[in-house]
Parts: C-alpha cells; sequence; structure tokens
C-alpha cells in the first residue's frame, strides 16, 4: 500500500475537511519521482451543490479525486477514511447498512468534535463485536494554510506503531500535532480552536511547555482575493455610478457610496444555514463572490458573508481596510439588552492617508448603519427616517481591566432625538484574520445557543436616486428597509414599521422571499431545510 500510496477517503467535506484537504493538496506533489503519502483522494457528499461546488474548487488539481454520493463506495475503495460529517449525523452515516462490513480492516480517523474513540467505536459496532482501528485527530481551520495544530487522542490500548506513524503524517503535512490523553482532548481542542488565529501556532508552546517563536506569519496582510474584472463585474451588480467607477479611487466620497450600493443591494439573510442540507455557512471568497455576484439570484449572506466580501472589494479598490471583531448584545422585546456575549458580529475599519479611520458596516441588518462613520466619539449621524446613530468610547459592564486605552467603541442608536440611547454593539478596533472568522463561523454554524441556528432572517434596505445630484449623476440614497424574520415580512419606509404578511408554511416563505425581497432560491436548496428546527410546517386546526 505505500509503496504506490494510500487511498484517503472523507465522509463528509464540510468547513474542516475542506481545510484539510486544501492543506494536504498543497503539501502534496503528486509528480514526485517517490511515491507520494497520498495517491487517490475520494469524498462523499450528502448534495449535489456541494459536490459542484468541490468539483469547481479541486479543478486545478493534479491528483486524481473522485466524487461519490454511496458512502459504502468511498469506504470500500479507501486504505484509510475520514470522518468529516457532522457529530450528530454519526449514528445515521455509521450504523448504515453494510458500513460495519465496508470499515472491516481500514484506519478510522474522527475528526468529530465530542466523540471519543471509543463512542465512535461503539457506534459502529452498536455496542456488539469487535472494534475496528479508530484513530481521533482534530485539526483546527489552519489547516487549510498548513499551519494547523492537530490534537491526536492517545487510546487505551495504543494504535500500533504503524497506524500511529500514518496519522501523524498525514495531519503532519498540515501543521503541527499533540498527543493527548482522551481526558484532555477536548480542553486541547478548545485552546486551537477557540482562540485568535494569532495564538494559533504559540498555543503549540502551552501544550508541551515550551515556546514555539516566529508565529507571526498568518498575520501577514493578504492581498485582495479579487481581480480586476470581478471588482468590475461588483460594480455593475450593485449598479455603482458610472462617473464613479471609471476612475476607483480610495477617497470618501466612494466609500460612501460602496456603502450605500453594497448595503442596499445585498440583503442581511442567513438562508444558508437554513437552506442548505449541510447548515454550514462557506466564507472562501471565492465562494461568496459567486453566491452574491456572479448567480445573480439575489443572495446576500448574515455579517461575515458581506462583511468579507465587501472586505476584498475594498482592497482592490485601493483602500486601507481591515475585518474587526465585535460583541454584538441581544435583542429582548425588540430592544438589545443585557451583557455583551463573544465574538459574533463583524465590521469594516477603513484609514486615509490623514490618519482618519471609518467604521462602515454594511452587514449589520435593521438598525445598522446606512453610512460610513468617522471613529470620532459621540458624532450624532442621522439614519434612517428619525434614528440617529453615534460611536461612543466607554466601557462595557462586566470588563474588568478599565483604563482610557481599554476603552471599546460602542455603536448606538437611538429611534428619535427624545428617545434615550441604546447600545447594540462593541469593538475593541483589533484585526481579525480569516482564521479568527473560521472559528466564529464555526460557533454560529454548530452551536445550539447561536440564535442564527433558530432564526430565519432576512433584511433588504432600499434605496433610491438622490434628488439632487449634480456631481454624481445616478447617486442613490437609502430609504426604507424590509425585513423577514421567520414567517413574518415586515416593512419601514422611513416611519413606522408596518406587516405586510405573515408566512405558515414553506412554500409561502419561499414566495415572500422571491416577492418582497428578490431572492431566488433552488430546488436543492429547498429541499435542505426539511427536518430542519426552522421549517416552517402549519399547524393543524
Amino acid at each position: 500500500m505505500q509503496d504506490k500510496g494510500i487511498t484517503l477517503a472523507f465522509l463528509g467535506c464540510g468547513n474542516m475537511g475542506r481545510a484539510l484537504l486544501a492543506g494536504l493538496l498543497d503539501a502534496l506533489d503528486p509528480n514526485t519521482e517517490t511515491a507520494p503519502l497520498v495517491s487517490r483522494f475520494i469524498l462523499c457528499t450528502k448534495t449535489e451543490s456541494s459536490a459542484q461546488s468541490l468539483q469547481k474548487e479541486l479543478s486545478s488539481s493534479s491528483f486524481q479525486i473522485n466524487i461519490f454520493h454511496a458512502n459504502n463506495n468511498v469506504v470500500e475503495e479507501a486504505d484509510v477514511v475520514i470522518l468529516g460529517f457532522k457529530p450528530f449525523m454519526a449514528t445515521e452515516i455509521l450504523q448504515a447498512s453494510g458500513m460495519r462490513k465496508a470499515l472491516e480492516g481500514k484506519l478510522i480517523i474522527s475528526m468529530l468534535a465530542g466523540k471519543d474513540c471509543q463512542q465512535i467505536g461503539d457506534i459502529i459496532t452498536a455496542g456488539d463485536g469487535k472494534v475496528p482501528l479508530i484513530a481521533r485527530a482534530i485539526p483546527n481551520i489552519a489547516a487549510r494554510y498548513r499551519q494547523s495544530i492537530t490534537i491526536l487522542e492517545k487510546t487505551e490500548p495504543p494504535l500500533s506503531s504503524d497506524h500511529s506513524t500514518m496519522v501523524e503524517r498525514i495531519f503532519g503535512l498540515v501543521g503541527n500535532v499533540k498527543w493527548l490523553p482522551t481526558h484532555l482532548v477536548n480542553l486541547g481542542t478548545v485552546l486551537t480552536t477557540a482562540c485568535l488565529a494569532t495564538l494559533s501556532i504559540p498555543l503549540d508552546g502551552l501544550l508541551d511547555g515550551s515556546v514555539v517563536e516566529d508565529g507571526n506569519s498568518l498575520s501577514e496582510q493578504m492581498a485582495s482575493a479579487y481581480n480586476q474584472e470581478q471588482l468590475q463585474q461588483f460594480f455593475n451588480h450593485i449598479a455603482l455610478p458610472q462617473a464613479l467607477r471609471e476612475e476607483p479611487k480610495p477617497s470618501l466620497q466612494f466609500l460612501k457610496s460602496l456603502h450605500i450600493h453594497s448595503l442596499s443591494t445585498f440583503p442581511y439573510e442567513n438562508l444558508s444555514l437554513h437552506y442548505n442540507a449541510s447548515h454550514e455557512i462557506d466564507l472562501d471568497p471565492q465562494h461568496l463572490f459567486r453566491k452574491m455576484v456572479t448567480d445573480n439570484r439575489g443572495r446576500g449572506g448574515f455579517c461575515m458573508e458581506i462583511a468579507i466580501l465587501y472586505n476584498h472589494v475594498l482592497r482592490a479598490v485601493g483602500f486601507d481596510a481591515y475585518t474587526a471583531g465585535v460583541r454584538t448584545r441581544r435583542r429582548l422585546e425588540g430592544v438589545p439588552r443585557g451583557d455583551y456575549p463573544g465574538w459574533n458580529h463583524i465590521v469594516n475599519v477603513v484609514t486615509f492617508p490623514d490618519g482618519s479611520k471609518y467604521h462602515s458596516d454594511v452587514a449589520f441588518g435593521g438598525d445598522g448603519a446606512t453610512m460610513p462613520m468617522p471613529l470620532i466619539d459621540g458624532l450624532i449621524h442621522e439614519n434612517l427616517g428619525t434614528q440617529q446613530i453615534r460611536l461612543v468610547k466607554d466601557w462595557i459592564p462586566h470588563q474588568v481591566h478599565q483604563t482610557e486605552e481599554t476603552k471599546l467603541w460602542i455603536y448606538q442608536y437611538r429611534n428619535s432625538i427624545e428617545k434615550e440611547w441604546n447600545s447594540f454593539y462593541s469593538f475593541p478596533g483589533i484585526e481579525f484574520y480569516a482564521l479568527d472568522w473560521g472559528v466564529v463561523n464555526w460557533w454560529i454554524n454548530t452551536h445550539p445557543d447561536s440564535h442564527q441556528r433558530r432564526n430565519v432572517l432576512t433584511i433588504k434596505f432600499l434605496r433610491r436616486q438622490v434628488e439632487k445630484d449634480e456631481k454624481y449623476k445616478g447617486e442613490q440614497e437609502i430609504y426604507g428597509k424590509r425585513m423577514l424574520v421567520n414567517g413574518v415580512v415586515k416593512q419601514n419606509l422611513g416611519g413606522k414599521t408596518q406587516v405586510i404578511t405573515i408566512c405558515e408554511t414553506e412554500e409561502q416563505r419561499i414566495e415572500a422571499l422571491n416577492k418582497y425581497f428578490d431572492i431566488s432560491i433552488t430546488d436543492e436548496e429547498k429541499s435542505g431545510i426539511h427536518g430542519y428546527i426552522s421549517e416552517l410546517i402549519k399547524t393543524k386546526q
């Protein structure tokens, strides 16, 4: 088997599986004179759209890569099988007819969070019979860039020397590996997946008591993922005025126009968490461009999707722009209240040559800013209708270390001058990297406390041409917004919010998304919500 390289199979290829696959393909050379560790990859996806996405992503690879839709076929042809599906799917997949026999003699490597080797073995055998060879490996999103720290579980009895070496070689191609006893694996996983990317490499030292130096390679500034042709496609899609797009320059006027046109073109929506069999959000910049621009189906995304797309556009124009992590308070009875939880939102921060900085948030939804806001403490801006917004510098409740340097930017709004200010979110202004957003995205996609998983949301801002617009003909302004929350569609045209319609079934909601938001959902996407917690099912009278 080793002379010709192994056949490596992936059962499920979500965000973590794709990150590992990308890292392995980057590390291996199929044309080397000596056989590579892996000579063939075979993948199993649940949906046709996932298969098509993988085909596009892997089209330039020199490796032999095959995609199957039947799990048993994948397993039977493999030497090593990586379990990359969602943990809750373990019983359904591993106890499927014929799966136990197909797994005999294979080395199984589980990447399932929260399930140790013994638990996986019990699922496969249903507690009856000989347990197959099982290893557990928990990498992080940095595997895509070959900068992961992968936690490997020390099992009792231990794997053979050959099998341990095989696991180390596979995951050693995408970064460092650390063996930990079963009772410490979850702790190690938290440290390596829930921390900021800037700690990803130094964390290796925390795990083995040593200090690893030179961990800054991940924090190097990346160029825009989009070329000039894509930039023009983007301008066309958002209907940017021709006078601005002919010579795009990173000016404040250009930033304002990009903000308004992006905000009113790309609806804030989390439909890919619901109308999607994998219920996962893909933050790859090229995927985001296809979804929101090229496919031309009226799609937007939730905060990270839109803001990451927008950030790459800003950098392609020439802006000095980075993304920053945000803590957002939850609404109670329509008003943000309580603590500021962990990182759950994203804004772009733009710096101009004169040193001035602007907050540009095009992906917040309902009470978000309709224009870029300078980072000036207390400066009030007129937002939609009678609403006013501002940024203030202050501490947030429960912040232990309170000095002038630790004050945060807090985004506030009030619905009229007579109302009290509401503090909605806070951010320190530090730069977040792609790997950081991968961690935040994973939590939002998978954690039971994530409100995004329970609620179908769509907010679209409405724009119209500015009445007195002599310099930039065709320039527009925001004048209203339309919202869908689960089954209720509302509209606000600068005054009072009114209910337009209430959807009781999936068919009605799909129709409303198309009628009121110009969003087209494919048949495959429609099937993805069946059986999910957010599916609309009319209650029988």
